[in-house]
């Protein structure tokens, strides 16, 4: 069964932690932002848009994943997760803090 363009933008999300209008509009997916709404409405913490000019001179809006909450069993009570794209990489990557002390978990 194909895939909805709902489905889609979520796996990027979640994979590489935003996905851009550009990147949307390449895969014909015209309604990226009431998409991310609905994602929204949906229990993820997508961010608004940012504007930015890709390396070619074109204007994009990049959607990313929010820092969220996450409650851990230890003496870390207040802990931060944190989802960054290393474009040098090409991959996404996970950082955990505690809230209450900035220490990396």
């Amino acid at each position: 069964m194909k895939e909805t363009q709902k489905q889609i933008v979520k796996e990027s999300i979640l994979k590489n932690g935003f996905v851009t209008r550009n990147w949307a509009l390449r895969r014909n997916i015209t309604r990226l932002a009431s998409i991310i709404v609905k994602l929204n409405n949906e229990g993820m913490s997508i961010g608004k848009g940012e504007t930015r000019v890709t390396e070619y001179g074109e204007n994009d809006c990049k959607y990313s994943l929010e820092v969220t909450k996450v409650k851990k069993d230890c003496e870390h009570k207040n802990t931060t997760t944190s989802v960054y794209y290393n474009p040098k990489e090409g991959k996404a990557h996970k950082s955990i803090m505690c809230s209450d002390c900035n220490e990396k978990l």
